[in-house]
């Protein structure tokens, strides 16, 4: 139905009917961009509730009104950053993300700010595609690899994306940047802004519902053991192969097996699960597909699948071990090369994290025997 066909059937413009008793309204921002919503509620409190939106837009738009958001006014780069680190540093002191992850943020904010010293005092509406694009020409004439660039560039997604979030901005500079070609991209696997949406929205299941309470549990039984998709399904993982403090997974690509310890998290999983089943997740695996992408949804996480959690599980064992070896036995790959080609992007800026604490640690040195 075209929305022609859909106002001949309303009283009020810009209002049309989703369902029983929801409406879907449609409007134009003070920034120009169409927005809308679904609301549930009578026809003429939908019509109402617009007018009110068209109302504070005509007012913002013609300077008697300031935005909605955190700041009042035209924001820089250089406040964005505070901002925003203040928020992650709060995150780290209460163990949400390790430290390391954002050290990766502050070096990829300075990377920016070495290219356009200039950058950090630029209003964020006035920062454009082309200073990304001319970001990608400094750091290629200054040899600096792909791989290196590419995930610099998705930190300062992240950045801009709570730039939005805040409603400091209404747009990402990035949202249509492409990265860069490699010979070896990292696979995709969730930053740490969509694993906290995906926590967030683990503890807010509806407990009534058993198709969500299996959502949660594969979810975290995938993200704890790195298993791929059918490997924790009831033809392959059996209750006999659940031992007191071990599981063992069969790969479902392979005849090979692997041994994953049972921590306290894969335990308390287990503890959810039916014993009188033939193995802790006897769902077939369209079930179990649509039980994840239903949580992702809620998550609000786009491009994610349960492949994305094995790669997740991968990502999180790296950072936190620093062992490429040990992540590779982790996930049962065939070789450590495997393993490095699908986080080449991570390794490389862990490697830089690394760099540039050994120089404070060895600057501080020099700085003692100077005194």
């Amino acid at each position: 139905m075209n929305q022609n066909q859909q106002s001949k059937q309303t009283k009020y413009p810009g209002v049309y009917p989703y369902g029983d008793e929801k409406w879907r309204v449609f409007w134009y921002d003070w920034d120009g961009s169409k927005k809308s919503k679904i609301l549930q509620c009578t026809q003429k409190q939908a019509a109402t509730w617009l007018n009110g939106k068209k109302h504070t837009a005509h007012k913002i738009k013609t300077g008697l009104e300031q935005p909605s958001g955190l700041n009042k006014g035209p924001v820089k780069f250089s406040k964005l950053w505070g901002m925003f680190s203040k928020d992650y540093k709060l995150r780290v002191k209460a163990g949400t993300i390790k430290s390391g992850s954002f050290e990766i943020y502050k070096f990829s904010y300075l990377a920016f700010k070495d290219c356009n010293p200039g950058i950090v005092n630029k209003r964020l509406t006035n920062i454009k595609e082309s200073d990304i694009e001319n970001f990608k020409i400094h750091r290629k004439e200054k040899n600096y690899s792909n791989d290196g660039t590419n995930t610099i560039i998705r930190n300062l997604k992240t950045i801009f994306k709570y730039a939005v979030d805040k409603e400091l901005i209404h747009k990402s500079p990035l949202k249509s940047i492409s990265y860069l070609p490699t010979h070896n991209r990292d696979v995709r696997f969730l930053m740490d802004e969509e694993i906290n949406s995906l926590m967030e929205a683990l503890n807010n299941i509806d407990e009534n519902r058993a198709f969500e309470r299996e959502g949660r549990d594969l979810i975290k039984f995938y993200l704890h053991t790195g298993a791929r998709a059918k490997e924790i399904l009831s033809d392959l993982l059996k209750w006999k192969d659940v031992q007191e403090d071990s599981l063992i997974l069969s790969s479902s690509k392979t005849e090979s097996s692997r041994t994953i310890i049972i921590t306290d998290g894969i335990r308390k999983i287990l503890s959810n699960r039916d014993r009188k089943k033939p193995g802790p997740f006897s769902i077939g695996y369209y079930g179990v597909y649509n039980r994840v992408k239903y949580i992702l949804k809620k998550a609000k996480i786009e491009n994610a699948s349960i492949q994305t959690l094995r790669k997740t599980a991968g990502a999180i064992h790296y950072k936190t071990h620093r062992d490429i070896f040990a992540t590779s036995k982790f996930l049962g790959h065939s070789s450590v090369k495997v393993t490095e080609s699908h986080y080449v992007g991570l390794i490389q800026s862990l490697k830089t994290e690394y760099a540039i604490k050994y120089d404070k640690v060895l600057s501080d040195y020099f700085n003692i025997s100077e005194k």
